[in-house]
């Protein structure tokens, strides 16, 4: 007799933890300062997984084998966040920031 978990796996979501960070050398997740439904209409479910942590904020969760394009992809939402993980990532926007304003305030 085959007996049902009592709690089955959400199937979306495995499939999109497996696409989204599964492949990769880097996971990495960040506190966003927006609302998770905001989050998903601009981060397609095979790029990110998004969970909500309140009305107002949530954690998007990728992957990628370079944490500076997480970062810039990160930044080019627009919305406000906190890298969380790896520690790495911290850095890495770090030294993106300091790139990027060099080249903005460089006047030759």
């Amino acid at each position: 007799m085959r007996t049902r978990p009592a709690d089955p796996p959400d199937a979306a979501r495995f499939v999109s933890e497996g696409i989204s960070t599964g492949p990769y050398r880097w996971r990495a997740r960040a506190l966003l300062d927006a609302p998770a439904d905001v989050v998903a209409t601009m981060v397609p479910s095979t790029v990110a997984v998004i969970e909500a942590v309140d009305e107002h904020r949530c954690v998007l969760t990728s992957g990628s084998d370079s944490l500076d394009s997480i970062a810039l992809h990160l930044a080019h939402l627009g919305i406000p966040f906190i890298p969380l993980d790896p520690p790495e990532l911290r850095a890495r926007c770090a030294a993106l920031a300091r790139r990027l304003h060099a080249a903005a305030t460089n006047s030759q």
